[in-house]
C-alpha cells in the first residue's frame, strides 16, 4: 500500500536537552521528501521540562502534535497513544535519541508500498554496555523459542500500516508491544519485510532500557504476552 501520510510517533521521558534538537532533525529530513507526514510527541511523565519544550514545539511547528501523560507509562503505552491520535496511513516509532537519515526513510518507505510492515534491524547495539549486548541477544532468542517469529531484530525501529496493526488487539505498555505487533501480524498473514536500520550512539542521557527493573518488567510482560496468546481470548481471524 502507497504511503499516503506518515505518522512519526516519539516517545519522550526527561529529554528536555535532545528533544527540540530531533525533532528539528526529523522535520528537515522529512521535508526533503515527497510525503505528507506528522509526528506526534509523547511526553511520557517528565519530570525535567520536557513537556514545556514539547508545547513549544507544538506551536511552531503545526504538524507537531503534543501528547502528555500525567506519569511514566513507558514506550508501549506511549506508542499506543501516538497510534490512537495518529491520521496516517502508515506508523513508525523513532527513539529520540535515534533519528534517520533520509536514506533509511526513503528504505522504509519504498518497502512499505508492497508490505503490512517493514521491520527495521541493526547489525550493532551501538552505545550499548557488554551486558546490555548479551541481554538483548537472550531476549531475542527467548522470543524466537516462544514465538517462532525468526525475525533479525524484534525491538527497533518499524514502519506499520496503521490500519493492519489498529486490529490487532494490543495488550503491552512496554518495550514487548514490539514483538507483541510482530507475532500477532505473523499470526495475521500479514506481509513483512526487513531492511537495515543503523542505531546511533546515545550522545546525552541514559537510556531507560539499561533500568534492571526495566529488564525484569520486559521479560514478566513477554510471558504474560505468551500466555495471552495461548490462553487468552485474542483471534487469529
Amino acid at each position: 500500500m502507497k504511503i499516503q501520510t506518515l505518522t512519526i510517533a516519539i516517545p519522550a521521558y526527561n529529554e528536555e536537552s535532545t528533544l527540540e534538537d530531533v525533532v528539528q532533525t526529523i522535520i528537515h529530513t522529512l521535508d526533503q521528501l515527497d510525503i505528507q507526514y506528522e509526528i506526534i510527541v509523547v511526553n511520557d511523565g517528565s519530570q525535567d521540562r520536557t513537556g514545556l519544550v514539547l508545547d513549544s514545539l507544538a506551536k511552531k511547528y503545526p504538524l507537531v502534535k503534543a501528547i502528555h501523560h500525567t506519569h511514566n507509562k513507558m514506550i508501549g503505552a506511549a506508542f499506543l497513544s501516538a497510534l490512537h491520535h495518529s491520521q496516517g496511513s502508515h506508523i513508525m516509532l523513532i527513539p529520540v535519541d535515534n533519528p534517520l537519515s533520509s536514506n533509511i526513510f526513503l528504505q522504509f518507505i519504498e518497502s512499505a508500498k508492497d508490505t503490512d510492515v517493514v521491520v527495521g534491524y541493526r547489525l550493532q547495539r551501538l552505545g550499548y554496555q557488554s551486558w546490555m549486548t548479551l541481554l538483548s541477544r537472550i531476549y531475542w532468542l527467548f522470543c524466537v523459542l516462544m514465538f517462532q517469529v525468526k525475525l533479525k531484530d524484534i525491538t527497533w525501529i518499524c514502519m506499520y500500516d496503521r490500519l493492519k496493526i489498529e486490529d490487532l488487539s494490543l495488550i503491552s505498555y512496554g518495550i514487548a508491544i514490539f514483538p507483541e505487533i510482530l507475532v500477532k501480524a505473523k499470526k495475521r498473514g500479514l506481509k513483512i519485510v526487513e531492511i537495515e536500520c543503523p542505531m546511533i550512539a546515545r550522545r546525552v542521557g541514559k537510556a531507560t532500557v539499561s533500568k534492571i527493573s526495566r529488564i525484569l518488567h520486559l521479560f514478566f510482560e513477554t510471558l504474560y504476552l505468551w500466555g495471552h496468546l495461548h490462553f487468552g481470548k485474542w483471534q487469529i481471524k
